[in-house]
């Protein structure tokens, strides 16, 4: 690992597509017959998708809820449609995390078989 990718993993926008770009190097070293696996960046979008709606809800309802109600009887309809919208975007959002969970999974397993199967060349 060159220099110049060490700081990837500390500088927080960097780190967005470092972790793609070291599982994608992965997966072409353990295998060069392949060009790497598809689901590399299936993954990542897959990750990147969940985080944007995930934080997608936060910053669409937070100004649309009020903090003087005592009882959920006494929300004005424009706030109860923010909690909507949010629910549904921490459903989506769950829903993303748990598709990228999967493809990672498969990932990393694919990677793992490919790299048991594989025997060291002598120079």
């Amino acid at each position: 690992m060159g220099k110049s990718r060490q700081g990837g993993w500390v500088v927080p926008v960097v780190s967005l597509w470092f972790s793609a770009l070291f599982l994608h190097d992965i997966a072409k070293a353990s295998s060069p017959q392949q060009r790497g696996t598809p689901l590399v960046p299936l993954w990542w979008i897959t990750w990147i998708a969940a985080w944007l709606t995930f934080w997608a809800g936060t910053v669409l309802t937070a100004s649309g809820i009020s903090d003087d109600h005592d009882t959920i009887q006494t929300l004005r309809d424009a706030e109860v449609d923010s909690l909507f919208t949010f629910s549904l975007l921490r459903t989506l959002a769950a829903l993303l995390f748990i598709s990228a969970g999967i493809l990672l999974s498969t990932t990393v397993l694919k990677i793992t078989r490919t790299q048991s199967h594989w025997t060291p060349t002598r120079l």
